[in-house]
């Protein structure tokens, strides 16, 4: 950037750096990092007489790649002095309009100074007249300094920005389109989510997908920011664009404590535990879609369990193609149809059976259906009995043949399936010591 025709037209001199200061790093990646920091006298132009100096600070990279030298990541600082600030806002615009240029990152010098927190050099571009809402012109990113501060954890730097009204709800233009408080909650930044939050930032904020920083924060297990965001009232109970809510997102990615908190902040645990996305189902088949669990599945998988959902209850998704179908059934025929064996096998170890028809499980009848079917079968065949001992005449060979038969229907009754679904609640049906003894 040429700045000695801008300062020619104030009527002042920009003259070449007289104090010129060179570092040089070389770092393991095989890359030379070069900071070029001059301090340029300016002089009036009719008396050549020094009213105060510039640091222009130039930074880039070298980079070796097959033998030959690359350039990346250059960037330049301007620093302006008091001495040119009052009574020159006009220099002031034309610095400003040159140097709004973007780096090779796509960011201008007010957002690298978001990202490393440095104060000082924010205070100096703000005091210079850098656009505080200019978004970066990144792929996924768009975002503004109070983004990249937030994102970073730079509580002294988000502060300056809204000392002079950034915008607390500026949403990214690309990418999810998020707020700096999504940021702040995916990266954990408590401190920061609550600053933001003071100063007006919308607690269940909707990203381009519906997802709110709660779900961010639940979703990156940062138990410490769901804790904070609850204690400010954000919404659990909000499902995203697929009826996901904070709690399948942190089942998902197995953040057990997350789930605990969640869980623990819920009005109606129960319904809370059984609310359906529109394509998965519960947060414990979200849980069962995994190929793998880990040991803070299982203990959210257990902690839904306890809450009031069952490994039997079926989900009901959209079907919009043929193949969403393989997706219906309870937490357990998911499991079976993704191979997850660790699921199966945590599930029988709390007494759930996988080999029980999904289709009879959320029948709360089926207890009375076995009771009934056990004792029709008991009268048909002392009926039989009976028959049989008048017709031949043998009394004694009828009444055997009936409690053969009563025996073999109390059999039946005894080992029925252990675990049966009464209004969608499991019950765990022991065999009695009746059951036991015969």
């Amino acid at each position: 950037m040429q700045l000695s025709p801008i300062f020619s037209k104030h009527k002042l001199i920009l003259p070449h750096a007289n104090d010129r200061k060179i570092s040089i790093v070389y770092n393991s990646q095989g890359s030379l990092n070069v900071q070029y920091c001059p301090s340029m006298p300016v002089r009036k132009l009719d008396t050549n007489r020094e009213i105060c100096r510039v640091d222009a600070i130039l930074e880039f990279t070298l980079k070796f790649h097959n033998g030959e030298v690359e350039y990346e990541n250059g960037k330049v600082t301007l620093i302006i002095s008091e001495e040119l600030k009052a009574g020159r806002e006009s220099l002031l615009d034309d610095i400003n309009e040159r140097f709004t240029d973007y780096d090779n990152d796509g960011f201008i010098h007010l957002h690298v100074a978001a990202q490393k927190g440095n104060v000082e050099l924010g205070r100096h571009l703000l005091e210079c007249g850098a656009n505080i809402e200019i978004k970066s012109k990144t792929k996924v990113g768009g975002d503004t300094a109070l983004h990249l501060a937030a994102k970073s954890g730079h509580k002294d730097f988000v502060k300056l920005l809204l000392d002079n009204d950034a915008n607390v709800n500026s949403v990214s233009s690309t990418g999810s389109r998020v707020t700096p408080l999504h940021e702040a909650a995916y990266s954990g930044h408590s401190d920061v989510a609550e600053l933001l939050i003071e100063r007006g930032a919308t607690v269940d904020a909707k990203e381009r997908y519906n997802l709110t920083p709660l779900m961010y924060a639940s979703a990156e297990g940062n138990s410490a920011m769901v804790e904070l965001l609850l204690k400010k009232k954000a919404d659990l109970y909000l499902q995203h664009h697929n009826g996901e809510t904070a709690l399948h997102l942190a089942a998902d990615n197995g953040h057990s404590d997350v789930v605990a908190i969640l869980i623990g902040a819920a009005k109606d645990k129960k319904k809370y535990v059984n609310t359906q996305s529109r394509d998965i189902g519960t947060a414990l088949h979200v849980i069962a879609y995994n190929r793998k669990i880990n040991e803070g599945h299982k203990k959210s998988a257990k902690l839904l369990i306890d809450n009031g959902t069952s490994p039997y209850l079926e989900n009901d998704p959209i079907i919009n193609k043929p193949s969403d179908t393989l997706l219906k059934g309870s937490s357990l025929d998911m499991a079976k149809k993704r191979g997850n064996k660790g699921f199966l096998e945590f599930m029988s170890s709390l007494g759930y059976s996988a080999t029980v028809p999904s289709n009879s499980k959320n029948d709360p009848q089926n207890t009375k259906k076995y009771v009934v079917a056990a004792s029709a079968l008991a009268i048909t065949v002392i009926a039989l009995g009976a028959a049989v001992a008048v017709y031949l005449e043998m009394l004694a060979i009828g009444i055997a043949v009936a409690v053969c038969c009563l025996i073999a229907a109390t059999i039946t009754y005894c080992y029925r399936p252990k675990s049966l679904v009464e209004d969608n609640q499991v019950t765990k049906v022991m065999q009695t010591e009746e059951c036991q003894s015969k």
